[in-house]
C-alpha cells in the first residue's frame, strides 16, 4: 500500500503515518485506542476536574445568621419530613 499522506497530517506526524499506513484496520484501532487512553488518564483528569472545587463556593452563601445559628438550624431539622 502506497497511500498518500493525509494533507491535514502535521510535519511532526507525517513520518509515522509512513510507518503506520501498511497496518491492518485493527491494528490502526488499537493504536489509537493506545493513544487516546494516554493523552487523558482516569488519575489525572479527577485531579484536574476535583482540583479546587470547594473554592468556586467560597462567599457565594450570604445569610444574616452566624454560622452557629445556621448550624444550630440545621441540627433543628434533621430527622423532619
Amino acid at each position: 500500500m502506497n497511500t498518500p499522506v493525509p494533507t491535514t497530517a502535521s510535519p511532526a506526524a507525517a513520518p509515522y503515518w509512513v510507518e503506520l499506513e501498511g497496518l491492518s484496520d485493527n491494528v490502526q484501532l488499537e493504536l489509537i485506542m493506545l493513544l487516546s487512553g494516554s493523552l487523558v488518564s482516569p488519575d489525572a483528569a479527577k485531579s484536574k476536574s476535583s482540583e479546587g472545587w470547594a473554592d468556586r463556593f467560597c462567599g457565594a452563601w450570604e445569610d444574616h445568621r452566624s454560622a452557629e445559628e445556621i448550624m444550630e438550624d440545621i441540627r433543628g431539622m434533621q430527622g423532619r419530613k
